[in-house]
């Protein structure tokens, strides 16, 4: 299932959806071996912009994802077992989920505000925590200009302190804090995760 009909017409445009048709579905043939895919609005035609990557759980082989510069708020790739290279920067991102995957080597997430409005006022409901800890090859990534973001979940707060290991070319904003359990040092704080 593909409901936002702009993914869904790159995919036809690039000849990876054989029906050819913007009908919200798509053959999991045509996608389960699909290894990049360039999704940044940057690079689209007519700056249409993204809002929804639901279906993107089924690219079973997808290793480089870009959907930076679009509209996505809520992107959860924790189905995405093989992908090494995630550009999702400067979206509408309420809410990123990538733990677990064990190959992600980069991670490039800044930009986005990880937080749920409120209706009524637009403040921000609750905070928001990035969990990590189980991306044992992420050694690059950028979490900076993320407003909401309060603390991200890792394996060794110590060397992520320190900024060595794993950690060393790991950028986030000063008010962001790493922790082993997030949850834990900041309760009732954070938006579901």
């Amino acid at each position: 299932m593909i409901p936002d009909q702009k993914f869904e017409q790159i995919l036809v445009d690039r000849g990876i959806d054989s029906d050819g048709q913007v009908n919200g579905q798509v053959l999991t043939a045509d996608i389960d071996t699909v290894q990049a895919l360039n999704l940044n609005a940057a690079n689209l035609p007519g700056n249409e912009m993204i809002t929804n990557l639901q279906g993107i759980e089924a690219f079973a082989a997808l290793q480089h994802l870009d959907c930076a510069y679009n509209n996505i708020t809520q992107l959860d790739l924790t189905n995405n077992t093989q992908l090494i290279t995630l550009h999702c920067e400067y979206n509408n991102m309420a809410s990123l989920k990538v733990n677990g995957l064990n190959q992600l080597t980069l991670l490039y997430c800044q930009g986005n505000a990880f937080f749920t409005p409120d209706p009524v006022t637009g403040n921000p409901t609750s905070y928001y925590f990035l969990n990590l800890d189980q991306c044992p090859s992420l050694t690059m990534m950028n979490a900076t200009n993320c407003p909401n973001l309060l603390c991200i979940q890792v394996a060794n707060v110590m060397d992520a302190n320190s900024a060595i290991g794993q950690y060393a070319n790991w950028m986030k904003d000063l008010t962001a804090t790493y922790s082993q359990c997030c949850p834990c040092v900041y309760p009732g704080q954070f938006s579901g995760q």
